[in-house]
């Protein structure tokens, strides 16, 4: 059984949406009581590669399995000793049997034949190390043949492979440590670790999911008319403008139709995929935010190229934050980019971390009433509390380039235990966090947390799982954190459950092919008893494409709160009409 993922095993709430589909009420903790078993549902997580990498080999399904896991990993495991032998007897007699001519014995003095069997030796060693090193490589040779046949096609990312290679193998020719082994991490966190296999007695693991972060109003500070509340809206988009567009006037107030009635307090940044195949994207959302001074797109200069699996997602959320604090310079004063970086950063309270496939569940003011009813120094992000104890064997180094993820060698998980000065922790990459927190992050000065950890999370699989959780809970940070994001997601089927004709490739990176991770369920008109019972403010996964109805009733169900918002605030609502 995957960790985390035992409710969607255990519980099929059919009782809403029918036989095969899964309800996830929030990303949020919860506790759920069955017979007396208390199960805690933590945030969900996406894929399976971190999980299976945290897990215990030992909890395997069955052997049967396990053998076939261990066939598929193997390419070679047999050195062959007596082949190898036998040339390397045949290579040393050969070189003995050069020997120096008699006839010219009495002409070299001793030091001269000295000198001649040293440089035979030598020559004998040099070839016979190269005959041996043929062998040692030939596996690694295969490796990359492969990797350069199937994903990495052009000279700079094979060399980027190569170089990567490199770092391995000269570690051990040099007997130098490993990638990150022996690396110290700037921990700065001041809330004790939490063993979590002696909990105290009056600490339970529901009280450390559900960790709470609502102050009493004397100890902090809050917005307390949650109009005056600035929110900035950071939005990563790829394979429509349409969405995009919508998302952003359905979030936006305070603007009347014909956009002069602006006051500031929703603004939008918005990052398109830096692909190709994102440019018409990335041009019409260019046009539309011409006329609107509260809507950004981050400089074509500056666009990611995003892949499933990689750090790039990271980095394109890394760029709407550094827009945000105007820390973006032109490349160059030629540039022909129809977006232009900022002079001064843009002034908010809270920064929420959306997909242009999130649509809000909630109207605006009940959004806008939620946030405001936390300190401006907040932090609202999903993470599973206990640290992750990634098996080393499973726990993989990637390199990215030529739009995909290429697997290199083990990476050195990290932990305190291991000395390493902090924990890795699951989380979601979408939330909602402190302006203090965001420039944290935006900055990533040299020496802090934030900028190591940056180094190494380049190369971890699916990073944004986990970046932004781990910096938050080895940071100061730490304890300002409210363990929600207020976003609905829901989970169905693993990419390694489909025939593998049927599967994403790009979503199965691990040695053992079975090993795939899975995206969010695009949610349908069949969702929506699910979302309007959620306490969340927002739900993700939405296709415009696949089935565009569901908004339109959720706009519906949101103007009709909205409006009834306005009757409250003019003395004109009563309860029943």
């Amino acid at each position: 059984m995957k960790p985390f993922s035992i409710f969607f095993r255990l519980f099929s709430i059919q009782l809403f949406f029918g036989q095969n589909t899964i309800l996830h009420p929030s990303p949020s903790s919860i506790i759920l009581s069955l017979s007396g078993l208390s199960l805690l549902l933590v945030p969900t997580i996406s894929i399976s590669l971190v999980e299976e990498a945290a897990a215990d080999s030992s909890t395997s399904k069955n052997n049967e399995k396990n053998k076939k896991k261990s066939s598929i990993r193997k390419l070679d495991d047999t050195f062959p000793f007596q082949e190898v032998q036998s040339l390397l007897t045949k290579l040393t007699n050969n070189k003995n049997g050069n020997e120096i001519d008699p006839s010219k014995a009495s002409e070299s003095s001793k030091s001269e034949e000295e000198e001649e069997d040293d440089k035979n030796n030598n020559e004998e060693a040099m070839e016979a190390s190269k005959l041996v090193t043929s062998y040692l490589f030939e596996n690694i040779q295969s490796r990359i043949t492969n990797m350069y046949q199937n994903k990495a096609k052009s000279p700079h990312c094979r060399t980027k492979i190569a170089n990567h290679f490199y770092q391995y193998i000269n570690a051990i020719a040099t007997e130098s440590p490993m990638p990150f082994t022996d690396g110290k991490f700037h921990n700065t966190c001041p809330e004790p670790s939490i063993d979590f296999d002696n909990l105290p007695k009056n600490v339970s693991l529901s009280s450390i999911m559900l960790r709470k972060y609502q102050p009493p109003k004397e100890d902090a500070v809050y917005i307390e008319n949650a109009n005056d509340l600035i929110l900035l809206y950071g939005i990563l988009t790829h394979n429509t403008h349409i969405s995009t567009i919508r998302l952003i006037e359905a979030l936006q107030d305070n603007y009347s139709s014909d956009n002069s009635n602006r006051n500031g307090t929703t603004l939008f940044v918005v990052h398109v995929d830096g692909k190709e195949s994102s440019d018409h994207v990335y041009d019409a959302l260019i046009e539309y935010a011409m006329d609107k001074d509260h809507v950004h797109i981050v400089p074509n200069e500056y666009r990611v190229r995003v892949n499933w699996g990689g750090y790039s997602m990271v980095n394109a959320t890394m760029q709407i934050l550094k827009y945000s604090f105007a820390l973006l310079q032109p490349l160059s004063s030629t540039s022909t980019s129809t977006s232009t970086v900022l002079k001064e950063p843009l002034q908010f309270h809270k920064f929420l971390h959306i997909s242009s496939s999130t649509y809000p569940i909630k109207s605006n003011t009940e959004i806008r009433n939620t946030l405001a009813s936390y300190p401006i120094d907040a932090n609202m992000l999903s993470v599973v509390m206990k640290p992750i104890s990634p098996n080393p064997a499973s726990w993989h180094y990637f390199v990215e380039c030529d739009d995909a993820v290429h697997r290199i060698y083990r990476l050195q998980p990290l932990s305190k235990d291991t000395n390493h000065g902090i924990d890795q922790y699951m989380s979601s990459q979408w939330f909602v966090i402190s302006h203090e927190f965001a420039k944290y992050l935006a900055f990533a000065e040299q020496g802090t947390l934030v900028q190591q950890y940056m180094e190494y999370a380049k190369h971890v699989v699916v990073a944004d799982e986990g970046f932004f959780g781990t910096v938050l809970r080895n940071s100061e940070f730490c304890t300002k954190h409210e363990n929600t994001n207020f976003l609905h997601l829901q989970f169905d089927i693993w990419e390694s459950d489909l025939e593998n004709i049927q599967r994403d490739q790009r979503k199965c990176l691990m040695p053992d092919p079975d090993r795939c991770g899975r995206s969010p369920t695009i949610l349908s008109s069949d969702y929506l008893f699910g979302l309007e019972i959620s306490n969340d403010l927002f739900a993700r996964k939405f296709s415009d494409e696949e089935e565009s109805k569901v908004k339109d009733i959720l706009d519906i169900k949101r103007a009709k709160a909205e409006a009834k918002f306005r009757d409250i605030a003019a003395g004109n609502f009563t309860e029943g009409l």
